[in-house]
């Protein structure tokens, strides 16, 4: 021996593996990697500009990571310079980068490779930085692992990452046609053991090249058939590792396989894992989590089989055990799938976060000392089976918190009954009323009113268009479905009052004495900036007739010595009775009409219905409402929320009082329509008595209605200056008698107020 080198084996005479004799020795010889080699790959217009920009090469083992690297710096005329993040430390590292500015000061650029670069640390990875900037050296990086989670933002920001795809098929073929053309010989395989050799590699050049390296050695006397291969090579372990990048991908994959419902890609991927080594607890956990985040009730059976497989893999263990995980598996990727129980958790718990200070109602805290009862604990608590429902309806939610919806079921498998359930809980609870009809509907349509006042065949249709239904529902998509009409028949009824006469040409109004007397006998409440008057009902609050008075004309009672009288904030109809609001000044009025227009009026009414309170009798009616005239009439009448004229109208009510023919109830609009609550109580089956616009009765009780007994009772409104003010208007004397005569009004009622 010569020399150390030749004592070492590193002369040229020295043999050298397979794979590194097929090193390619241009761009044009790499295999598999066209999208960023190609004419119009972004790495082949860099080498033909003739400058290289530093990057890091992502992609599996055996993909070319190295080889393009060399190649690159050969093309560009740069020194190339590799070190291994395996084995080289800061030392190296400086090293390296006083060799480059060396370089550098000669004219000569520098490519620095670094092999494994994602395992350098956070401080290491620093040290690039300065010297990346500066131009000393260009940095090409390769890791095999996910850039985003492995390496610095800020070493990224100063890279482009190029991604390496794992060899096809076509591309490995091509590098076992040139190994057997450097070896001089054909592989001695059939054509089944070499779409098999191909398939063990799976998609590794280099270990593809060993195996035929190793097949050559062999010297086999015939060809191979695969199973014959199969006891000469070892299959390569699928790419999987258990605490990285292709662990999360593929129960990233099983996870979403299973959500989207298809059982065929679940076990593909549950097979991948398990093939990789992968824990079955774990996927027996993430199984888990599935069953409770996207199936939920839709199926509760899913959780259950779900603990079921990982009892059966404890108790079995592999490989018998894999298959009750497999079975829980295809379960919940054909189950019906809903996340309900997930989004309400989430909501829940960022209701808590926010009130979590809040104390449970007393009505459900136990009370087992005599001192907690005397504190009122659990006075009031109702015993849920023991009511006529089996459901009180009580409030659970701590006092100061308004109930939540968190759990909306979709209505999917299981949850179907469970939203009927609820649904029925939430109408007997009265937060909200489920309008009752012979049609179940799903989807976005709603139950549809059945009013009931005229034969079905007098209905005029409504047309619905519902998400498709299953075989237990009524009506399908596109299906015709007929509600009771706004009613056409009759007049409304006015009430005697002032006479007076208008001509037609008349801008300023002179009042009589007695029509000015009249008009500020109707004043509840004055300051400089408003005037609230109690309206009566058969008086027009603007327009009608020439020969009518309205309240707007009767205005002029308050006029000043300049002319200007107060202006009307809001109306009422004629037969409606109450609280009107009007503005002195025109900064008031101005400023009225925005908090008008900005629904910061808070109105209540009275009204009597018939016969008897409705069905829940207390809660919140929400129907879509559009306007429709027929002849010379307007109506209000419920429509679906998709119209394009659509109006959302949402109603609180209370029964105050009711015996079997009539009821008193409280109603507040939050849109201010005074028609959407005459809609509104209709659609419960109780229309306001007298109105027969909308089916009211003219008869309740024996006594006869003389006209719409709506009455605007209190409004609390913005005031302009600053505060919050409420003005309340006793019912006049024909609503009175009328609560009286039907035995809604005493001493301890809802009159005696009044």
């Amino acid at each position: 021996m010569s020399d150390l080198f030749e004592a070492a084996g590193l002369t040229p005479h020295a043999p050298a593996p397979l794979a590194e004799r097929l090193r390619p020795r241009t761009i044009d010889e790499v295999v598999g990697q066209e999208h960023l080699l190609g004419e119009a790959g972004p790495i082949r217009r860099m080498i033909a500009n003739g400058r290289l920009g530093s990057m890091i090469l992502w992609g599996p083992p055996g993909t070319g990571k190295t080889t393009i690297a060399r190649l690159l710096a050969r093309a560009a005329g740069y020194e190339f310079q590799q070190i291994s993040a395996v084995f080289s430390g800061v030392a190296d590292l400086k090293k390296a980068f006083e060799q480059a500015k060396m370089r550098r000061a000669a004219g000569q650029s520098t490519l620095l490779f670094v092999d494994e670069i994602h395992r350098f640390n956070r401080a290491q990875q620093d040290g690039f930085l300065p010297f990346v900037e500066e131009g000393v050296v260009t940095l090409v990086g390769a890791t095999t692992e996910n850039p985003s989670f492995e390496l610095n933002g800020a070493l990224l920001s100063r890279s482009q990452v190029y991604v390496l795809r794992r060899l096809d098929e076509a591309a490995l073929e091509s590098l076992l046609a040139r190994a057997e053309a450097e070896e001089g010989r054909a592989l001695p395989l059939d054509p089944a053991a070499r779409e098999a050799m191909i398939a063990m590699a799976d998609g590794d050049g280099r270990y593809l090249l060993t195996l035929a390296e190793t097949l050559l050695a062999i010297g086999a006397p015939k060809p191979l058939t695969p199973a014959e291969l199969g006891q000469v090579l070892q299959k390569r372990s699928p790419a999987y590792d258990k605490d990285r990048e292709e662990h999360y991908n593929l129960i990233s994959a099983l996870h979403k396989s299973v959500r989207g419902s298809d059982p065929d890609a679940a076990l593909y991927w549950l097979a991948r894992m398990l093939e990789g080594g992968e824990d079955p607890l774990f996927i027996a956990r993430r199984l888990t989590r599935m069953a409770s985040e996207d199936i939920g009730a839709a199926d509760p059976m899913s959780l259950l089989l779900c603990n079921a497989a990982r009892d059966a893999y404890d108790f079995m263990g592999s490989p018998e055990g894999e298959l009750a995980l497999a079975q829980a598996c295809v379960h919940m990727a054909c189950a019906p799938k809903s996340n309900a129980v997930y989004k309400a958790f989430g909501a829940a718990r960022k209701a808590a976060k926010e009130t979590g200070s809040l104390t449970p109602p007393a009505h459900i805290l136990n009370a087992p000392t005599r001192l907690m009862k005397d504190l009122g604990y659990g006075k009031g608590y109702a015993y849920d089976p023991d009511t006529e429902e089996g459901f009180s309806g009580q409030n659970y939610f701590p006092d100061g918190m308004e109930r939540r919806v968190f759990y909306r079921p979709k209505g999917e498998g299981h949850e179907a009954k469970v939203k009927e359930r609820l649904d029925r809980w939430a109408a007997l609870r009265g937060n909200k009323i489920v309008l009752s009809s012979p049609f179940w509907l799903r989807g976005t349509t709603r139950r549809v009113v059945e009013w009931g006042a005229l034969p079905a065949r007098d209905w005029p249709p409504i047309h619905i268009t519902p998400e498709p239904s299953n075989p237990d529902c009524r009506a399908s998509r596109s299906t015709m479905l007929r509600m009771v009409p706004l009613s056409q028949e009759g007049e409304e009824l006015m009430s005697p009052r002032p006479p007076r006469k208008v001509k037609a040409h008349e801008t300023t109004i002179t009042l009589t004495p007695e029509e000015i007397a009249f008009t500020r006998g109707l004043v509840i409440h004055q300051d400089p900036h408003v005037i609230a008057l109690n309206k009566p009902p058969g008086l027009s609050s603007q327009g009608g007739r020439i020969n009518a008075n309205t309240l707007d004309e009767l205005l002029w009672a308050f006029a000043t010595a300049g002319g200007n009288r107060p202006r009307l904030v809001h109306r009422l109809d004629r037969d409606t009775s109450g609280v009107i609001l009007t503005a002195r000044t025109k900064p008031a009025a101005s400023f009225l009409g925005k908090a008008m227009i900005a629904k910061r009026f808070r109105k209540t009414y009275l009204a009597i219905v018939a016969p008897g309170a409705p069905w829940p009798k207390g809660g919140v009616i929400e129907a879509a409402l559009r306007r429709e005239s027929i002849g010379r009439e307007a109506y209000m009448r419920v429509t679906e929320p998709e119209h394009p004229d659509a109006e959302s109208a949402k109603t609180r009510y209370r029964t105050l009082a009711a015996t079997p023919e009539a009821a008193l109830m409280e109603l507040s609009p939050e849109t201010g329509r005074m028609h959407q609550l005459r809609v509104h109580m209709a659609s419960l089956g109780r229309p306001i008595v007298g109105d027969v616009r909308y089916g009211g009765a003219l008869t309740v009780g024996g006594h006869p209605v003389p006209r719409l007994m709506l009455h605007a009772v209190k409004l609390s409104y913005p005031h302009p200056d600053g505060q919050t003010a409420t003005v309340e208007a006793a019912p006049p004397k024909d609503f009175m008698t009328l609560m009286d005569g039907l035995g809604l009004a005493g001493t301890n009622g809802p009159g005696a107020a009044w």
